[in-house]
């Protein structure tokens, strides 16, 4: 008789600890919520063999971010947000045709509001780094002018391929977001940087432009590259806000 009391009350102890994850008022292990992302991004197939990355957002307490590949994302290739034991499908990075950016966005931004943030300037230099893995970037691509210089030297130098390489290897630093600043406006914050975006023909530099309301939404975002006579605005806000 006494085991079973020891054991009821394992089972209700139990119990009772699911239910306040799921209602958000202890936090989920780890471990279950990336099982979670696997099987919300891969059913019905075989979930346990997929590969589970989180992506740090720092000011995200209760929505976790995860990226769940396949194959080496040549399968399945999506963002997974767990709010307790819940899933969502954010974005399908191997679908085709893309979906439409606008309504990527919409779908993030619905769960961004939900986290109900009041965001400082260091807030929101950690949202953008948020949203540029989101997109697939590498936040130590950011450039700062003297990384600007150099890569201008490597692109113009001889054997220029492996100049670039060996440059975009030393840009991998932890820190990689201390190069970005903010500038506070009415609807929340902006900042404009430049980044080197390797993946692509050219290895070409890219002006970014990211407008965040104060509660993390992604107001906006302008992307066009960048050219020698246009200057240098790496962590800076001139000109006009993007659009």
């Amino acid at each position: 008789m006494r085991l079973l009391r020891v054991a009821a009350g394992a089972g209700i102890a139990a119990f009772g600890l699911v239910v306040l994850w799921a209602i958000g008022l202890a936090p989920v292990p780890e471990g279950v919520t990336r099982r979670l992302a696997a099987f919300e991004a891969v059913f019905p197939g075989r979930w346990t063999g997929a590969e589970v990355e989180r992506i740090a957002c720092p000011p995200l307490s209760g929505l976790r971010l995860y990226v769940v590949c396949t194959d080496g994302c040549d399968g399945i290739w999506k963002v997974i947000g767990v709010r307790g034991f819940r899933t969502l499908a954010l974005v399908n990075l191997n679908r085709m045709p893309p979906e439409p950016t606008e309504e990527v966005r919409r779908r993030f931004n619905r769960e961004i509001a939900k986290e109900a943030l009041r965001l400082d300037p260091g807030g929101a230099v950690d949202m953008i780094g948020c949203y540029l893995e989101l997109a697939g970037l590498h936040p130590e691509l950011v450039l700062t002018d003297a990384a600007l210089a150099a890569v201008e030297t490597a692109r113009t130098g001889p054997r220029p391929e492996e100049a670039m390489r060996s440059l975009a290897d030393g840009l991998d630093e932890p820190d990689a977001l201390s190069r970005l600043t903010v500038t506070e406006t009415p609807q929340g914050f902006e900042s404009t940087f430049l980044y080197w975006d390797t993946a692509s023909v050219g290895r070409p530099v890219l002006q970014m432009d990211y407008r965040l309301g104060r509660n993390g939404v992604l107001l906006g975002v302008r992307v066009r590259e960048w050219s020698p006579t246009d200057g240098t605005v790496s962590g800076s806000t001139p000109g006009r806000p993007p659009t």
